[in-house]
Protein backbone atom coordinates (compact mmCIF):
# COMPACT_ATOMS: atom_id res chain seq x y z
CA UNK A 1 0.00 0.00 0.00
CA UNK A 2 1.56 3.10 -1.12
CA UNK A 3 1.80 5.96 1.96
CA UNK A 4 1.95 9.70 2.00
CA UNK A 5 5.53 11.06 0.88
CA UNK A 6 7.86 11.53 4.28
CA UNK A 7 9.64 15.17 3.63
CA UNK A 8 11.99 16.74 5.75
CA UNK A 9 10.64 18.74 8.56
CA UNK A 10 6.92 17.52 8.11
CA UNK A 11 5.02 16.22 11.41
CA UNK A 12 5.32 12.74 10.04
CA UNK A 13 9.50 12.88 9.74
CA UNK A 14 9.00 14.35 13.64
CA UNK A 15 7.37 11.47 14.52
CA UNK A 16 9.54 9.00 13.55
CA UNK A 17 12.06 10.61 15.39
CA UNK A 18 10.25 10.33 18.42
CA UNK A 19 9.85 6.67 17.78
CA UNK A 20 14.03 6.56 18.37
CA UNK A 21 13.24 7.98 21.81
CA UNK A 22 13.20 6.10 24.80
CA UNK A 23 10.27 8.67 25.47
CA UNK A 24 9.02 8.01 22.10
CA UNK A 25 9.04 4.22 22.19
CA UNK A 26 7.78 3.90 25.74
CA UNK A 27 5.08 6.33 24.88
CA UNK A 28 3.47 5.71 21.51
CA UNK A 29 4.05 1.67 21.49
CA UNK A 30 5.97 1.96 18.43
CA UNK A 31 10.02 1.58 17.50
CA UNK A 32 12.20 2.48 15.06
CA UNK A 33 13.82 -0.05 12.99
CA UNK A 34 16.52 0.94 10.89
CA UNK A 35 18.69 -0.57 7.81
CA UNK A 36 17.62 -3.11 5.05
CA UNK A 37 18.50 -5.66 7.23
CA UNK A 38 16.39 -5.44 9.97
CA UNK A 39 13.64 -3.74 7.97
CA UNK A 40 12.98 -7.06 5.98
CA UNK A 41 13.15 -9.02 9.04
CA UNK A 42 10.72 -6.79 10.35
CA UNK A 43 8.76 -6.93 6.85
CA UNK A 44 8.68 -10.84 6.69
CA UNK A 45 7.42 -11.48 10.57
CA UNK A 46 4.53 -9.14 9.93
CA UNK A 47 4.83 -6.47 12.23
CA UNK A 48 6.15 -3.53 9.80
CA UNK A 49 3.71 -0.70 10.03
CA UNK A 50 5.54 1.88 8.09
CA UNK A 51 8.12 1.63 5.94
CA UNK A 52 9.98 4.77 4.20
CA UNK A 53 12.33 4.49 1.60
CA UNK A 54 15.13 6.78 -0.21
CA UNK A 55 12.97 7.12 -3.60
CA UNK A 56 16.52 8.28 -5.56
CA UNK A 57 17.94 4.80 -4.54
CA UNK A 58 17.56 1.65 -6.50
CA UNK A 59 15.99 -0.37 -4.01
CA UNK A 60 14.76 -4.01 -4.32
CA UNK A 61 10.60 -4.14 -4.37
CA UNK A 62 10.22 -5.68 -0.76
CA UNK A 63 11.18 -1.93 0.94
CA UNK A 64 9.49 -0.05 -1.23
CA UNK A 65 5.78 -2.16 -2.29
CA UNK A 66 3.62 -4.97 -1.06
CA UNK A 67 0.92 -6.18 1.35
CA UNK A 68 0.91 -5.29 5.45
CA UNK A 69 2.71 -2.05 5.52
CA UNK A 70 2.54 1.47 4.23
CA UNK A 71 5.51 2.06 1.62
CA UNK A 72 6.24 5.81 1.76
CA UNK A 73 8.44 7.77 -0.76
CA UNK A 74 10.90 9.75 1.13
CA UNK A 75 13.47 12.20 0.28
CA UNK A 76 17.05 11.40 1.45
CA UNK A 77 17.40 14.50 3.59
CA UNK A 78 14.52 13.31 5.17
CA UNK A 79 15.81 10.02 6.30
CA UNK A 80 18.93 11.38 6.65
CA UNK A 81 17.14 13.80 9.63
CA UNK A 82 15.39 10.36 11.38
CA UNK A 83 18.47 8.33 10.92
CA UNK A 84 21.96 8.40 9.85
CA UNK A 85 22.15 4.44 9.89
CA UNK A 86 19.21 3.15 8.10
CA UNK A 87 20.89 2.75 4.72
CA UNK A 88 18.07 4.36 3.25
CA UNK A 89 15.47 2.35 4.58
CA UNK A 90 13.82 1.91 7.71
CA UNK A 91 10.56 1.15 9.22
CA UNK A 92 8.23 1.34 12.37
CA UNK A 93 6.84 -1.16 14.16
CA UNK A 94 4.90 -1.59 17.07
CA UNK A 95 6.81 -2.78 20.28
CA UNK A 96 3.45 -3.84 22.35
CA UNK A 97 3.39 -6.83 19.57
CA UNK A 98 6.59 -8.01 20.79
CA UNK A 99 6.08 -7.63 24.99
CA UNK A 100 5.79 -10.97 26.61
CA UNK A 101 4.73 -11.37 30.02
CA UNK A 102 7.47 -13.91 31.72
CA UNK A 103 4.73 -16.30 32.73
CA UNK A 104 4.31 -17.49 28.81
CA UNK A 105 7.79 -18.20 29.03
CA UNK A 106 7.72 -22.13 27.52
CA UNK A 107 9.85 -24.44 29.17
CA UNK A 108 8.31 -27.72 27.56
CA UNK A 109 11.21 -30.10 26.19
CA UNK A 110 14.52 -29.68 26.02
CA UNK A 111 16.18 -26.01 25.59
CA UNK A 112 18.95 -23.39 26.00
CA UNK A 113 17.52 -19.99 27.18
CA UNK A 114 20.43 -17.00 27.46
CA UNK A 115 19.92 -14.84 30.31
CA UNK A 116 21.38 -11.05 30.85
CA UNK A 117 21.63 -9.21 33.88
CA UNK A 118 21.99 -5.70 33.72
CA UNK A 119 23.40 -5.44 30.01
CA UNK A 120 22.82 -1.83 29.11
CA UNK A 121 25.56 -1.97 26.14
CA UNK A 122 22.87 -1.87 23.64
CA UNK A 123 25.45 -3.37 21.07
CA UNK A 124 26.39 -5.75 22.82
CA UNK A 125 22.50 -6.81 23.75
CA UNK A 126 21.65 -6.89 19.83
CA UNK A 127 24.55 -8.81 19.08
CA UNK A 128 23.64 -11.96 21.79
CA UNK A 129 20.25 -11.67 20.39
CA UNK A 130 21.45 -12.27 17.38
CA UNK A 131 23.92 -15.14 18.28
CA UNK A 132 21.10 -16.61 20.23
CA UNK A 133 18.54 -16.28 17.31
CA UNK A 134 20.98 -18.44 15.19
CA UNK A 135 22.01 -20.97 17.60
CA UNK A 136 18.12 -21.86 18.32
CA UNK A 137 18.29 -20.92 21.12
CA UNK A 138 14.52 -21.04 22.83
CA UNK A 139 14.89 -16.97 24.22
CA UNK A 140 16.77 -14.63 25.91
CA UNK A 141 15.74 -13.04 29.17
CA UNK A 142 16.67 -9.61 30.35
CA UNK A 143 16.51 -9.41 33.52
CA UNK A 144 16.62 -6.31 35.64
CA UNK A 145 17.71 -3.18 34.09
CA UNK A 146 19.20 -4.28 30.69
CA UNK A 147 18.89 -2.12 27.74
CA UNK A 148 15.40 -1.92 26.00
CA UNK A 149 15.23 -4.39 22.99
CA UNK A 150 13.42 -0.98 21.55
CA UNK A 151 16.17 1.05 21.57
CA UNK A 152 17.12 1.23 17.97
CA UNK A 153 21.10 0.08 18.73
CA UNK A 154 19.92 -2.95 20.01
CA UNK A 155 17.26 -3.28 16.94
CA UNK A 156 19.75 -2.71 14.28
CA UNK A 157 22.58 -4.76 16.33
CA UNK A 158 20.39 -7.89 16.13
CA UNK A 159 19.90 -7.51 12.41
CA UNK A 160 16.07 -8.21 12.90
CA UNK A 161 16.85 -11.22 15.44
CA UNK A 162 14.20 -9.53 17.51
CA UNK A 163 11.68 -10.28 15.76
CA UNK A 164 12.16 -14.20 15.41
CA UNK A 165 13.78 -15.07 19.17
CA UNK A 166 10.95 -14.30 22.08
CA UNK A 167 13.04 -12.24 24.31
CA UNK A 168 11.20 -11.62 28.26
CA UNK A 169 11.83 -8.68 30.88
CA UNK A 170 11.99 -10.52 34.68
CA UNK A 171 13.22 -9.80 37.93
CA UNK A 172 15.97 -11.77 39.49
CA UNK A 173 13.59 -13.53 41.67
CA UNK A 174 11.68 -14.70 38.04
CA UNK A 175 15.21 -15.99 37.06
CA UNK A 176 15.58 -17.87 40.30
CA UNK A 177 12.47 -19.29 40.06
CA UNK A 178 13.28 -21.40 37.13
CA UNK A 179 15.89 -23.61 38.99
CA UNK A 180 13.85 -26.21 40.17
CA UNK A 181 12.94 -27.07 36.09
CA UNK A 182 16.67 -26.21 34.34
CA UNK A 183 20.45 -26.02 34.65
CA UNK A 184 21.02 -22.61 35.90
CA UNK A 185 24.69 -21.74 34.76
CA UNK A 186 26.52 -18.85 35.24
CA UNK A 187 29.52 -17.81 33.38
CA UNK A 188 32.17 -15.93 34.68
CA UNK A 189 36.24 -15.44 34.23
CA UNK A 190 36.85 -15.97 38.06
CA UNK A 191 37.51 -18.84 40.40
CA UNK A 192 34.57 -19.95 42.37
CA UNK A 193 33.92 -23.31 44.86
CA UNK A 194 31.49 -24.43 42.11
CA UNK A 195 32.52 -26.74 39.26
CA UNK A 196 33.86 -25.15 36.56
CA UNK A 197 31.91 -26.73 33.61
CA UNK A 198 33.85 -24.87 30.54
CA UNK A 199 37.48 -25.22 31.22
CA UNK A 200 39.63 -27.22 28.78
CA UNK A 201 36.58 -28.75 26.67
CA UNK A 202 32.91 -27.12 25.87
CA UNK A 203 31.42 -30.71 25.30
CA UNK A 204 31.16 -31.41 29.29
CA UNK A 205 27.84 -29.05 28.55
CA UNK A 206 26.78 -32.35 26.89
CA UNK A 207 23.65 -34.12 29.57
CA UNK A 208 22.75 -31.46 31.20
CA UNK A 209 19.25 -30.81 29.95
CA UNK A 210 17.76 -27.90 29.74
CA UNK A 211 19.67 -25.03 30.73
CA UNK A 212 19.66 -21.20 31.18
CA UNK A 213 23.20 -19.34 30.75
CA UNK A 214 23.17 -16.65 32.80
CA UNK A 215 25.68 -13.38 31.51
CA UNK A 216 26.64 -10.45 33.47
CA UNK A 217 27.01 -7.22 33.12
CA UNK A 218 30.14 -6.00 30.40
CA UNK A 219 31.94 -4.08 32.97
CA UNK A 220 30.84 -5.59 36.49
CA UNK A 221 30.54 -9.15 34.99
CA UNK A 222 27.38 -10.99 37.77
CA UNK A 223 27.31 -10.29 41.60
CA UNK A 224 28.52 -13.36 44.07
CA UNK A 225 24.83 -13.80 44.92
CA UNK A 226 23.42 -15.12 41.19
CA UNK A 227 26.67 -16.87 40.79
CA UNK A 228 26.04 -18.92 44.05
CA UNK A 229 22.40 -19.23 43.39
CA UNK A 230 23.50 -21.24 40.51
CA UNK A 231 24.22 -24.80 39.58
CA UNK A 232 27.36 -24.18 38.07
CA UNK A 233 29.48 -21.85 36.58
CA UNK A 234 30.99 -21.76 32.97
CA UNK A 235 34.53 -20.39 32.04
CA UNK A 236 36.01 -20.11 28.89
CA UNK A 237 39.18 -20.81 28.64
CA UNK A 238 41.98 -18.20 27.34
CA UNK A 239 45.15 -19.45 25.35
CA UNK A 240 46.41 -16.42 24.15
CA UNK A 241 47.39 -13.28 25.98
CA UNK A 242 43.93 -11.56 25.55
CA UNK A 243 43.08 -10.34 29.28
CA UNK A 244 39.51 -11.81 28.71
CA UNK A 245 36.36 -11.81 25.75
CA UNK A 246 33.46 -9.51 25.37
CA UNK A 247 30.15 -10.32 26.47
CA UNK A 248 28.64 -10.80 22.93
CA UNK A 249 31.81 -13.26 22.04
CA UNK A 250 31.69 -15.19 25.33
CA UNK A 251 27.78 -15.59 24.80
CA UNK A 252 28.01 -16.54 20.73
CA UNK A 253 30.45 -19.46 22.06
CA UNK A 254 28.63 -20.76 24.91
CA UNK A 255 25.13 -21.02 23.51
CA UNK A 256 26.12 -22.38 20.32
CA UNK A 257 28.17 -24.99 22.24
CA UNK A 258 25.40 -25.66 24.81
CA UNK A 259 22.66 -25.80 21.69
CA UNK A 260 25.17 -28.14 19.48
CA UNK A 261 25.82 -30.59 22.93
CA UNK A 262 21.45 -31.47 22.86
CA UNK A 263 21.49 -31.43 18.56
CA UNK A 264 24.05 -33.97 19.34
CA UNK A 265 22.18 -36.23 21.49
CA UNK A 266 19.61 -36.22 19.54
CA UNK A 267 17.39 -34.22 22.64
CA UNK A 268 15.97 -31.34 20.45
Amino acid sequence: MKGEALREGSERASKLAFYASKAGWKKSGKFLVEGPQAVREALRSGLAEDVYFDESLNLPKEFCEGRGAWFHPSSPRALEKVSKDCQGVLACASSRKLERGFSSLDLSGTFVICALWQVRDPGNEGTVIRSCDAAGCRAVLLVDECASPFNPKVVRSSAGSIFHIPFFKCSEKELLSLKDRVFLVSTSGRDFDKKVLVDSSPSVLEGLGSMVLLFGNEARGLPDRLIKESHAVARIPIYGQAESLNLSSAASILVYDAVRSQRMKGEI
